[in-house]
């Protein structure tokens, strides 16, 4: 009974009331496609949560990866209409995303300056 009144506790029971009260409302909820449907729009929020995961462990704050993201899509785009080959494109785009955050990396290593101010910009 302790661990309730923890708020690891608490969370825990507010999601069994969550999931119990939209089974109630609407009867799909717990329905196995609605439940495939939406991991696959959890997912690519988990594809930019998890290497967040190890900066925020290490103490930083890194908000470039939005930024980093769309960077990458462009860059596919831009290169598949020119011409390059989508799989080309896509080694070519995700290399100068890694050396994008390589070099945020740097920075603040370098410079000692907080993760947060680096990767603002």
């Amino acid at each position: 009974m302790k661990y309730v009144y923890r708020w690891e506790g608490v969370l825990i029971v507010l999601l069994l009331v969550e999931f119990i009260l939209f089974s109630l409302i609407n009867s799909d909820f717990l329905n196995i496609s609605n439940l495939l449907f939406s991991t696959k729009d959890f997912l690519f929020i988990a594809i930019a949560a998890i290497p967040m995961t190890f900066v925020i462990v290490t103490g930083g704050i890194d908000v470039s990866i939005g930024s980093i993201m769309g960077l990458t899509s462009i860059l596919i785009g831009v290169l598949w209409m020119n011409g390059i080959p989508i799989l080309f494109a896509v080694i070519i785009a995700l290399i100068i995303s890694c050396l994008a955050g390589a070099i945020n990396g740097l920075i603040i290593k370098m410079t000692d300056v907080e993760p947060l101010v680096v990767t603002l910009g």
